[in-house]
């Protein structure tokens, strides 16, 4: 095996729920790891990642509970590389399905996507 780890996961662990009811925006910080965001707001709810550089290691897990919204993943400090777009680093994610989940995780230098078989969509 070539590949040399760089990153240790070592909060793997999920440690919490937080279920949106009522809020259009999230705004999360690296402490934040580790938890579930569960959107089940009825309007678009957008979240932001935290600047990557406090991202090595961290990863969160969003999942879309409400089929009359959609839930946003942006990224401003950095790039977001997921399986929807076979490696095309973009900063923006949006679900529109409820049962939607996906989960980023970060090395410092970008935040990676790891999403449900679904319609996840990633774009600039």
């Amino acid at each position: 095996m070539g590949a040399t780890r760089t990153v240790a996961l070592n909060e793997m662990n999920w440690r919490g729920l937080a279920i949106n009811t009522d809020d259009a925006s999230h705004t999360l910080v690296a402490s934040d790891s580790g938890i579930i965001f569960i959107n089940n707001f009825a309007t678009v709810t957008t979240y932001t990642l935290p600047a990557v550089a406090t991202g090595a290691g961290k990863m969160f897990m969003f999942i879309n509970a409400n089929t009359a919204t959609s839930t946003v993943i942006t990224s401003t400090t950095a790039l977001i590389i997921g399986t929807t777009t076979a490696g095309v680093a973009k900063t923006t994610l949006t679900s529109v399905a409820v049962g939607d989940w996906g989960i980023i995780m970060g090395d410092g230098t970008n935040w990676f996507w790891f999403a449900s078989p679904t319609v996840w969509t990633i774009t600039a």
